[in-house]
């Protein structure tokens, strides 16, 4: 496989959990996004800002706000000041998204079953921790390119 093929291939793993996440919630009412978002405050519990987000999901911050808004308006979660800053706005699941999340976790087990098929569990966790160290590879990078983009404004 040659670099332009990786590329490819990157979106198209990305696409596949996609399509299968909204195979399973199609009659949920909830978009892409309300259903990223949802996804991500599952599970990262501890990672429950808008900012948090938008970092690790790398999604437009316009479009979280508006997934955020809109499940707070259907009742999915709570918006809650933080005690030790008032200036950082936790988000929280409520009851009412227990039923939609056990289906995203359900869409999560396919998407890594059908994924991971024909790998033996040493070749998955081989790939896993190797994927670890991209993604740490890549957040440092994007912070460190974000610095470079806000210097040459």
């Amino acid at each position: 496989m040659d670099k332009q093929e990786y590329i490819l291939e990157i979106h198209g793993m990305i696409r596949l959990y996609e399509v299968i996440l909204e195979n399973k919630c199609c009659g949920s009412g909830l978009s892409l996004l309300e259903l990223n978002i949802l996804n991500f405050l599952f599970y990262n519990p501890e990672k429950n800002t808008a900012s948090d987000i938008v970092e690790y999901r790398m999604l437009p911050k316009a479009n979280v706000s508006k997934g955020i808004e809109s499940l707070v308006r259907k009742g999915y979660i709570r918006r809650e000041e933080d005690k030790t800053d008032r200036r950082r706005i936790n988000l929280y699941l409520l009851p009412e998204s227990d039923a939609i999340t056990r289906v995203i976790d359900a869409s999560r087990e396919e998407y890594f079953e059908k994924l991971f098929s024909g790998f033996t569990e040493d070749e998955m966790n081989e790939y896993l921790r190797y994927v670890g160290m991209i993604s740490g590879n890549v957040r440092r990078l994007l912070k460190e390119e974000g610095k470079k983009q806000a210097c040459a404004r």
